[in-house]
């Protein structure tokens, strides 16, 4: 019985750890859909709507590069637990 219990604490854990990291995505999602906006207002005030276009695109880069970097860490973590 002293087996199943440790189970029961080990998946416990591991379901903790999951759930802490996709509500810090959540809250970093959160916080990108109100800063970006926000920063874009800004620029366009200060800079007038031409600099709209640069922002836009530089965004784009930055999310291309993130999810670059997602795909290529989740494919090297893929490739070591291969047989």
């Amino acid at each position: 019985m002293s087996g199943y219990w440790l189970g029961l604490t080990v998946g416990r854990a591991a379901i903790a750890s999951l759930a802490n990291k996709l509500g810090s995505i959540a809250s970093l999602s959160s916080l990108g859909k109100t800063l970006f906006p926000w920063l874009a207002g800004n620029v366009a005030e200060g800079f007038g709507l031409q600099m709209f276009l640069p922002y836009v695109i530089i965004l784009a880069v930055a999310m291309v590069a993130c999810w670059l970097m997602v795909l290529t860490r989740s494919v090297a973590r893929s490739s070591r637990f291969a047989p």
